[in-house]
């Protein structure tokens, strides 16, 4: 029998309500509170990003967990709720699903290393809470390195912007 005893979010599909009377000779009121939890839709919020660093890797962050909750859909009104995951597991998946790796953080960032230049990599954030695994968002990313300094990357090459006009000989003279 599981006790709830902390204040924390709980997901739920229902909750059941049930109020007696002790049936003992006394006139205590009993509460008893059910919780019924299967899979739900919710999937909190996280802002996650993913950026390649110089060196190759792919830095990854997000932001707490959140759920926002309309109280009534007439109305604006929300609240938000935090969820305070014990840990994240970061799964990092090739676009053609041929390997998956997996780093486990309790901060909200991580560091892939030995990344594959040119690669994109489905990136799934799971957030740990009382051993339930929550999906908590996903982003890709194609890992290549930035461009350097006074280059500009179209889509994921670098060019350099050249100010005179040169000959395609003299162009490729001045990069050798």
């Amino acid at each position: 029998m599981y006790h709830h005893t902390g204040l924390q979010v709980e997901l739920a599909r229902y909750v059941r309500l049930s109020v007696t009377l002790q049936l003992s000779g006394g006139d205590t009121v009993c509460l008893r509170v059910e919780v019924y939890g299967c899979t739900t839709e919710v999937i909190p919020l996280t802002d996650i990003q993913a950026v390649t660093t110089p060196e190759g890797q792919i830095h990854v962050k997000w932001n707490l967990p959140s759920v926002v909750t309309v109280l009534d859909p007439a109305s604006t009104q929300t609240i938000v709720s935090y969820l305070r995951p014990e840990k994240y597991v970061t799964y990092y998946n090739l676009e053609n699903n041929a390997m998956t790796k997996n780093i486990s953080s309790i901060t909200r960032e991580v560091l892939a290393e030995n990344t594959l230049l040119g690669t994109t990599y489905n990136i799934s954030l799971i957030c740990v809470m009382d051993d339930i695994n929550i999906s908590c968002r996903s982003t890709e990313i194609t890992a290549y390195l930035p461009c350097e300094d006074g280059w500009i990357n179209f889509q994921n090459q670098c060019f350099q912007l050249m100010e005179t006009a040169t000959s395609a000989g003299q162009a490729a003279n001045s990069f050798m």
